[in-house]
């Protein structure tokens, strides 16, 4: 619970927090577990 207040209180203050992975079908495997994730691939790795 402690972390969900962190989130809120970095995202009032223009945080915002990113996943990246290396395959989509890795995002793909994340995004079943917690459609909140904002995901990208990062291809050029």
């Amino acid at each position: 619970m402690a972390q969900a207040g962190l989130c809120h209180c970095a995202t009032v203050c223009g945080y915002d927090f990113v996943v990246g992975v290396k395959s989509a079908a890795h995002k793909e495997a994340l995004e079943k577990l917690d459609k909140t994730l904002t995901i990208v691939v990062m291809e050029w790795c």
